[in-house]
């Protein structure tokens, strides 16, 4: 999974600088880093996904399987290793938007 997301990063910087994610099921936990991101100013998440993920982190439970699937926007200050680091144990899915 390493490999496949620093691909889908490179895509994404060289783009749209926007990853389309899928959390594995059982990973609600992580969401912790990914809004730690969020207010640290390295990713940017859309206000619709940011309620899904207020009510996924209120709820501890995904739900529907489609909520385990964000877009986040790459900040200029984002860091791929730091990135990496946290999402690779959880992520099912990665992909840049075209």
């Amino acid at each position: 999974m390493k490999n496949q997301i620093l691909k889908a990063i490179q895509e994404a910087l060289a783009g749209s600088r926007k990853l389309k994610i899928t959390f594995k099921d059982g990973t609600v936990s992580y969401l912790a880093y990914l809004r730690g991101m969020q207010r640290g100013g390295i990713i940017g998440i859309s206000d619709d996904d940011n309620l899904i993920i207020d009510a996924i982190m209120d709820s501890k439970k995904w739900g529907r399987d489609e909520n385990r699937t964000l877009t986040v926007t790459l900040k200029d200050s984002f860091d791929s290793a730091w990135f990496t680091g946290r999402m690779e144990r959880a992520l099912e899915r990665i992909e840049a938007v075209k």
